[in-house]
């Protein structure tokens, strides 16, 4: 074993670079029952003829890289754990804003009903009138057959006109 391991390392240095990576199988951790596959790094130091090398056991670079993959996948965990802790309540805040939001526009839209019922129903006269300038918005049938002129004749027009004898400014 130890005559093949120093031919490979002669061939990975008899190179331009004087350098290069060997791939042999040495015992574990220096148990001389078992052995385990190993991969080194062996440089020549020219002005010593020496070869200079250090080496890992593949299986300690394999259990590292599955303890990397092992934190990466936890702290991955942890990260969607806590985006979910996030999202969640979001989400139901969310619908229940929107389940308010269309409870409060069917309690407008049942108001509006009931106005509309009550303003085309009335007996008495009712105008709806802009603020500025007094324009006839909406008037109901009551209020048509108590100043003689139709909807379609009070839309837009200045209030006045229904006073005896007024124009419109």
């Amino acid at each position: 074993m130890l005559l093949d391991i120093t031919t490979r390392i002669s061939r990975a240095v008899d190179n331009p670079g004087r350098a290069g990576y060997v791939d042999y199988q040495w015992h574990l951790k220096d148990q001389l029952d078992v052995v385990a596959p190993k991969i080194s790094y062996v440089e020549l130091f020219e002005p010593w003829g020496w070869v200079v090398g250090t080496g890992v056991y593949l299986d300690d670079v394999a259990a590292d890289l599955a303890a990397w993959r092992q934190r990466l996948t936890n702290m991955g965990l942890l990260a969607l754990l806590v985006a979910c802790a996030i999202a969640l309540p979001l989400s139901y805040r969310s619908a229940t804003l929107r389940s308010r939001e269309k409870e409060a526009q069917e309690a407008i839209r049942r108001t509006e009903e009931r106005f509309r019922t009550v303003f085309a129903t009335s007996p008495m006269g009712i105008a709806v009138n802009r603020m500025k300038g007094g324009a006839f918005l909406d008037v109901n049938p009551a209020f048509e057959r108590l100043t003689g002129f139709s909807r379609e004749e009070l839309l837009g027009r200045n209030a006045l006109i229904v006073l005896p004898g007024r124009k419109e400014t």
